[in-house]
């Protein structure tokens, strides 16, 4: 099950993402992102890099949040 959901979701990212390209081509945005200061683009990307390896550890541990594991003090847990 969880294969089959992470290779369906994996597909729609991949159309919607191919489809705002294809709009954003079309729409001349590719100069958009000139506009954006460099830190404002690293911080960006690096919250979303934060989100995704948490949301990544809650699914691994079964829903255990990243703070509910660090406080638990359970070694093999950790």
């Amino acid at each position: 099950v969880f294969l089959a959901t992470f290779g369906l979701l994996t597909a729609i990212g991949i159309c919607f993402s191919g489809a705002l390209l294809a709009l954003s081509g079309v729409f001349k945005l590719a100069n958009l992102g000139s506009f954006l200061p460099f830190p404002v683009i690293c911080g960006f990307f690096s919250a979303v890099g934060i989100l995704m390896w948490t949301l990544a550890i809650t699914v691994d541990t079964g829903g255990k949040s990243i703070w509910f594991i660090l406080k638990s003090g359970d070694a093999q847990l950790i």
